[in-house]
């Protein structure tokens, strides 16, 4: 996706894919194939920060390393079409400039509107930070737009730290600690029963699935958090499980 441009530093945690005068297509290092030990701490960092994409493109203003990053996303297809956009639409407009302040000016213009005008296309008024775990809930879970997420939350489960998804139709839970990737997802049509006890430094939530008859816990740490989770639960349980017993008439 475009986003409007913001100044970045070069750093040794991305690595560069393709590369042309001007732009510089970026892949986060730990995402996509062998990526050994150290790959493996950093996407498990990245997996607790939303707003951490795994693919960027960055204009470069000049030879000092001053660059703005111009679009980033979880999709690879999606982030080269953006590149195949550039080189296409700007690369050739950049090529006939002389001074190098034209050249920037002309690219922030161009980026700046084409963001806003996909910031008027999405119909969703999510805040940023739900926005941006609303693209990785999806990605990573692998679920179609019309699966809404409502809110999200730092958790732990089975001693694992992770984070919580809810969502109109499910309880998702995504972990990835040292390599180690971990999915858990619960339909709210499968819960029977949920419970909130209180322990010394946290409280848990316990979800009984109907199907498999299992327990699941996660440890919520704020208050805030947990006033939100129990009532939202608990009210979407009964909506689908009343949904299902209409149908089942």
């Amino acid at each position: 996706m475009w986003i409007k441009p913001e100044l970045v530093s070069p750093s040794a945690l991305w690595t560069t894919e393709q590369c042309n005068e001007w732009f510089y297509l970026e892949k986060r290092r730990g995402h996509g194939g062998d990526i050994g030990l150290p790959g493996a701490l950093l996407k498990s960092m990245d997996s607790f920060m939303t707003n951490i994409l795994p693919w960027r493109i960055l204009y470069a203003v000049d030879e000092l390393d001053s660059r703005y990053q111009i679009a980033a996303g979880w999709d690879e297809g999606e982030i080269r079409s953006r590149w195949e956009f550039l080189e296409k639409e700007c690369v050739p407009m950049l090529a006939e400039m002389d001074d190098q302040e034209d050249r920037t000016t002309f690219v922030l213009a161009k980026i700046n509107s084409l963001a806003s005008r996909a910031e008027k296309e999405r119909s969703s008024q999510e805040p940023k930070k739900l926005k941006e775990a609303s693209i990785k809930f999806r990605q990573t879970f692998s679920y179609p737009d019309s699966e809404r997420l409502v809110n999200f939350f730092m958790c732990t489960y089975s001693n694992r730290p992770g984070q919580i998804y809810l969502s109109v139709n499910h309880l998702s839970f995504y972990s990835y600690v040292f390599g180690s990737e971990l999915k858990v997802v619960c339909r709210w049509i499968d819960v029977e029963k949920l419970e909130l006890k209180s322990g010394l430094l946290s409280y848990v939530v316990k979800v009984r699935k109907l199907l498999f008859n299992i327990f699941t816990y996660f440890d919520l740490g704020t208050s805030k958090e947990r006033q939100f989770l129990l009532p939202f639960c608990e009210r979407r349980a009964l909506q689908n499980n009343a949904t299902a017993r209409r149908h089942c008439l």
